[in-house]
């Protein structure tokens, strides 16, 4: 027979059946709206710590009328409020002028968290180079 303590510490996090998640996603578009890119949600009895997440906005031809309203972003959706982790408006119509912007902090998403990565550009013309994308560790709570 094992005897063991209660007083023994908890693994940490990374020790407890961790999964990397990746979620990347990069295309050259023109105008649209908002449109969901990739998504994750965290399984019941797990939680998932995003070690990194970016946002890349490249003008790849310049718009005919320029919207103030092209983006890229990266949310996360707890219970019914959704707000932004990383988020990159292009306020730019220089093409090959690249906006880049990387999350700081380790947010952690608890089970039926979500996080997903959206697009839309409501310019005239053009095309926009998106690049979102998130990597995060899964692990038993």
């Amino acid at each position: 027979m094992k005897v063991t303590s209660y007083a023994v510490a908890r693994p940490a996090y990374y020790d407890r059946g961790a999964i990397s998640v990746v979620q990347n996603y990069s295309a050259s578009l023109a105008p649209h709206a908002q449109v969901t890119r990739w998504t994750t949600t965290v399984a019941s009895g797990r939680k998932m710590n995003i070690e990194l997440a970016n946002v890349r906005l490249l003008t790849d031809s310049a718009a005919t009328v320029k919207s103030a309203y092209d983006y890229g972003a990266i949310y996360i959706t707890s219970g019914a409020v959704t707000f932004s982790l990383c988020d990159l408006i292009l306020n730019t119509n220089t093409v090959n002028t690249p906006l880049y912007f990387q999350m700081s902090g380790v947010p952690t998403l608890y089970a039926g968290e979500i996080v997903f990565a959206a697009t839309a550009s409501y310019s005239t013309g053009g095309v926009i180079q998106y690049l979102l994308a998130m990597k995060a560790t899964d692990y038993a709570a």
